[in-house]
């Protein structure tokens, strides 16, 4: 047991509550003019940012004396359940491990219509990507709209600014439908979903981002839309390091919805990404084909493996190459099998020769004969031909 003990007025834990929301309720309740104060009575100093400075095992039970709980329930509402299994650059949010850069800790955000409804910080809200309200259809705030200042977890109330706006009475704009899919699917994935399952399908049935990436946990989503989101702006980032620990919380809300949306009429738009995507971001001259359209790209999706990208995602790049592409050779990529490049749309002549078992001096006799069809590419390289995969399979066929 430690020295200190429990506060006057010990609040009870909210569903949902987030432990440094229930330290500023505490310090309300008991009348201390910031939650600083009433951390320091814990011995936990408020510069201290990282979770394992801030929740050792002695500070821990300080706050377990002060808050009369137990230690287990202040690491799940910390977002540290199974902190001796779980890495430091990990947090666990509702059984889900997660990246440190998906969870902002030293800049909390508020829905003013949920505080109006129950009066308690929301943990879902420390998510970095949870940037708006499905139930009010509003975006979260981070800023007061009277001072203008950013919202601190060093104040003396749960909903009231230094500056006396109270955030209870803010009237925010209705966002819209695409702009609340991201957060409804969190809602979800963590199990606080109150709404009905078909507002998170959406209009698409099978095909919507809803039933597409509500089959996947909360770090394989979170990875996939950080990876696009980055992808759309020329940064290779699964972790959210690039934006959801750098992007003001607007600028993330945006560059969000649009990731979003790719995973929307699956695969179409995420065909159209890749299409968009070609070659965009590649700077180098000497690399050729695969790796000078998708590069960084494909390396993420498929070389690294500490992003938990969800296996659709490979699958469907693996679809596009073997159908839609045609900037060149596909084979040295190990994870297409021979089966996807039988299903190509277009074939180089070294895959010519591999399907039909003939030299290349056969192929461009063949090509020039037209009994193989496809175009020349001279701009790219000065032997390109794309040969439609069409003509080859009639060809075997007549063989």
């Amino acid at each position: 047991m430690s020295d200190i003990g429990p506060l006057l007025r010990t609040p009870r834990p909210q569903k949902n509550e987030s432990l440094k929301g229930l330290i500023v309720r505490a310090a309300e309740e008991n009348g201390y003019y910031t939650s600083s104060l009433l951390l320091s009575y814990a011995k936990v100093r408020v510069d201290e940012r990282t979770k394992c400075s801030i929740y050792t095992e002695q500070r821990l039970k300080n706050l377990s004396d002060m808050l009369n709980l137990n230690i287990p329930t202040l690491r799940d509402m910390a977002c540290l359940s199974g902190i001796k299994e779980t890495p430091p650059e990990a947090y666990n949010m509702f059984g889900h491990r997660i990246h440190k850069y998906s969870v902002r800790t030293t800049a909390p955000k508020i829905c003013p219509g949920c505080l109006k409804e129950t009066n308690y910080i929301r943990k879902i809200w420390d998510l970095a990507s949870f940037t708006c309200c499905p139930k009010h259809r509003t975006i979260l705030i981070e800023k007061c709209p009277k001072c203008g200042r950013k919202i601190s977890w060093n104040r003396d109330k749960v909903s009231e600014c230094m500056c006396g706006q109270d955030w209870k009475e803010i009237d925010l704009p209705e966002v819209s439908e695409a702009e609340m899919i991201l957060s409804r699917l969190i809602l979800k994935v963590c199990g606080l979903m109150e709404s009905d399952q078909s507002k998170i399908e959406g209009t698409n049935g099978e095909n919507s981002s809803g039933s597409r990436l509500s089959s996947v946990g909360l770090s394989e989503l979170l990875c996939a839309v950080y990876f696009i989101a980055g992808q759309q702006n020329g940064v290779v980032d699964a972790t959210g390091k690039q934006y959801a620990a750098k992007l003001p919380h607007k600028d993330l809300h945006e560059a969000l919805t649009r990731a979003v949306a790719v995973f929307e009429n699956w695969p179409a738009n995420y065909f159209k990404f890749l299409e968009e995507s070609r070659g965009k971001h590649y700077k180098g001259e000497r690399q050729s084909g695969l790796y000078r359209d998708f590069g960084k790209f494909y390396d993420p999706l498929f070389i690294r493996k500490d992003n938990p990208l969800p296996d659709f995602m490979r699958e469907a790049f693996k679809k596009y190459i073997t159908t839609v592409w045609d900037g060149g050779y596909a084979g040295w990529c190990g994870s297409l099998s021979e089966e996807d490049l039988k299903n190509k749309t277009y074939m180089t002549r070294y895959e010519v020769t591999k399907y039909l078992q003939v030299a290349l001096v056969t192929v461009n006799r063949l090509y020039k004969r037209g009994y193989l069809k496809g175009d020349y590419y001279p701009w790219i390289n000065r032997s390109r031909i794309m040969i439609e995969a069409d003509s080859v399979r009639e060809l075997k066929d007549i063989w």
